[in-house]
């Protein structure tokens, strides 16, 4: 079994890496794509994307699976992240989908300092992504674009109430506001009838 998280710049923790390792095996498992994840402490003397592609064809990334394989690969010192998806891949995790993925959701989280769950969230959302094209479904980029859209957010819907802090909760104490026959009717029988 191939090591899946390789974290050089020690960003995630052995227990979260031994997780890791479990989930990204039942995700190959379950749709035969082999993802992996390299966080490196500075990618010095090329570029990300240089780098991304050997370190793909070193670590043999996909080949047992037809190409099918996705490896995102982490720079801390330029805190640039890059998704390196195998050909057969392309049709189904686009660039589309990875820049989405990674502008709009990883940036996020490896921003307030943890990568763990930045990684896990990402796992979901490629997860979700396989399985929805294996039911035939391609990704469509307007669902993003409708996310994003503020004003879809916020269309005048809702509702406002005065809260004042330290106001009474006697309205949550029903001993003294129902009638004893419905507190009879209500509570606790000797049979489900």
């Amino acid at each position: 079994s191939p090591n899946r998280v390789r974290d050089k710049a020690g960003g995630v923790s052995f227990a979260d890496e031994w997780h890791f390792e479990r989930f990204l095996q039942q995700i190959e498992d379950e749709s035969g794509v082999d993802i992996r994840f390299l966080l490196v402490p500075s990618v010095e003397g090329e570029k990300l994307e240089a780098f991304s592609v050997r370190m793909a064809r070193s670590m043999g990334l996909g080949q047992e699976l037809d190409r099918r394989g996705i490896l995102f690969v982490y720079d801390v010192a330029q805190k640039r992240l890059r998704a390196e998806v195998g050909t057969q891949m392309e049709p189904i995790i686009t660039d589309g989908f990875a820049g989405y993925l990674m502008r709009e959701h990883v940036r996020s989280f490896f921003g307030t300092g943890n990568p763990s769950l930045g990684l896990r969230t990402t796992l979901f959302m490629v997860q979700h992504r396989l399985r929805e094209s294996v039911l035939g479904r391609e990704y469509d980029p307007a669902f993003s674009q409708f996310i994003l859209d503020s004003r879809r957010l916020a269309v005048g819907g809702g509702a406002s109430a005065d809260m004042q802090l330290g106001q009474s909760a006697a309205f949550l104490n029903r001993e003294r506001t129902s009638p004893r026959a419905i507190r009879a009717h209500f509570s606790p029988q000797p049979t489900p009838q």
